[in-house]
């Protein structure tokens, strides 16, 4: 792992609401590093544990102290796949009132204003039909 970009114990939280965050999970998984997974509802915690996945935390809007356990580790860098546009606006502020850490938005709509993104916390947004973005592994 290039130490340069992030230390080998960071861990990696990824909102995966998608099949190109499901995809991007198990290469997290195959080069063994550490991540936690934020879903939005029961239904995807559910799905994402029945496929093995363990570090699953369900985020609730009404109660940011959700997320805080997951501070408790060093974290490198949040990703978040988007889906749902006022979804994703509500997750990044939510993470974003809670570290300093940078943050990753990863979409297939070119229409979208980066600038939204960038205003409400973010800081890199990578616009990806594929949905690969395993170089943010690295």
């Amino acid at each position: 792992m290039n130490t340069a970009t992030m230390d080998q114990h960071e861990y990696i939280v990824v909102c995966t609401p998608n099949w190109a965050g499901e995809v991007f999970l198990k290469k997290l998984q195959d080069v063994g590093q550490p991540f936690f997974v934020l879903v939005r509802d029961k239904e995807e915690e559910d799905y994402l544990r029945g496929q093995g996945y363990t570090s699953v935390l369900k985020v609730e809007d009404i109660n940011v102290g959700s997320l805080l356990p997951i501070f408790d580790y060093p974290i490198g860098k949040i990703i978040i796949f988007e889906d749902h546009f006022f979804d994703c606006c509500s997750l990044i502020r939510i993470i974003r009132s809670l570290t300093r850490v940078p943050i990753y938005l990863v979409t297939p709509n070119k229409k979208r204003l980066a600038k939204l993104y960038y205003n409400l916390g973010v800081s890199h947004v990578i616009y990806s039909d594929t949905g690969n973005v395993s170089f943010l592994i690295n």
